[in-house]
């Protein structure tokens, strides 16, 4: 079972093979009938097609799909807050943490990041957590860490997956433990949408950076030995020289 993606696409192959039995199974009972009422009467030879027929309605009353619940929607145009503030104030490649990760197994654990991946059609910013046939072990790994959020090891381990922006609905705030401050990667408030009751916090790293400041004062070092005298401190060129009463 370990090796099986999706259960629901394999549940469609083991219908199908089901389907293949019953329908020989089918045939098995009215050739059976024949060979036993076929040599009789009329009504006799037209008795040897009720048990197939019987047989066949009882599987399509067995198989006849129950109706499913369907949960209405948001239309996509409507003015969300919290929503601008993604569209307009992110990057288009920030990853985003929606809370809280589902911890159960149910497709009802998930109704709420379902909501969250349909509103991705809006800002189409990359989320780190969602919901699909299957999870990889990495993601498990990250649900499992993500129980003790607002700990110092969750923190971290959604810095690890590239994650910029966590988006935390006010009931997951109040039951939540206050964060560590002297965590490696804190939370940093960035926007609070009172009207959905949620808010926005950014991550902030440790102060370990992809460029160090050695290579950015080389690098300043440079720009001021290649630049033209007359744009440095002497004030030969630029406004000093255009604008006369600056």
């Amino acid at each position: 079972l370990g090796q099986i993606r999706n259960f629901f696409r394999f549940a469609l192959f083991a219908q199908l093979a089901v389907a293949l039995l019953a329908a020989g199974a089918l045939h098995g009972v009215l050739e059976a009938s024949r060979r036993r009422f076929g040599n009789g009467p009329g009504m006799q030879r037209a008795a040897a097609f009720v048990p197939a027929a019987v047989l066949a309605l009882l599987a399509v009353f067995e198989m006849r799909p129950a109706p499913g619940p369907i949960q209405p929607l948001p239309p996509p145009e409507r003015e969300l807050p919290w929503l601008t503030f993604i569209e307009e104030e992110t990057a288009v490649d920030d990853v985003l943490a929606f809370l809280p990760f589902p911890q159960g197994r149910k497709t009802a654990d998930y109704a709420g990041t379902s909501q969250w991946m349909y509103w991705q059609q809006r800002h189409w910013r990359p989320m780190v957590n969602g919901y699909s046939g299957f999870f990889p072990s990495r993601f498990k790994a990250l649900t499992e860490t993500m129980k003790d959020f607002p700990s110092a090891q969750s923190l971290a381990a959604l810095k690890d997956a590239g994650v910029r922006y966590c988006i935390v609905p006010k009931f997951v705030i109040e039951a939540s433990p206050p964060p560590d401050p002297d965590a490696a990667v804190t939370l940093a408030l960035v926007f609070r949408d009172e009207e959905n009751e949620l808010a926005i916090f950014a991550l902030r790293g440790d102060g370990d950076h992809i460029v160090s400041l050695d290579a950015c004062i080389n690098t300043m070092r440079e720009t001021g030995r290649d630049m033209s005298e007359r744009y440095k401190e002497t004030s030969l060129g630029g406004l000093a020289v255009n604008v006369a009463n600056c």
